[in-house]
């Protein structure tokens, strides 16, 4: 798995967000986003889930079912 390759220590809650996360967006835009550059930084819990929100829209548009899988994939990522 993708993930494995990372040589990142992931707790289980943060891996469970980012399968979640690639699952939705896939792995081409996962490993070229912030998000996957602040995780390799090393950046702080709270940096990473105000990425993780950067991810809600479609276009222009606010979709609430992403703002809740984003909120849910924080929530992990924070266990």
């Amino acid at each position: 798995m993708f993930l494995n390759k990372l040589k990142i220590n992931l707790k289980q809650g943060q891996y469970d967000a980012l399968i979640d996360f690639m699952f939705n967006l896939g792995i081409s835009k996962f490993t070229n986003s912030t998000l996957y550059k602040l995780i390799k930084a090393g950046s702080s819990d709270e940096e990473i889930c105000n990425e993780f929100m950067k991810w809600v829209h479609v276009g222009k548009k606010v979709l609430p079912g992403l703002v809740k899988r984003r909120k849910w994939e924080c929530e992990q990522w924070n266990k």
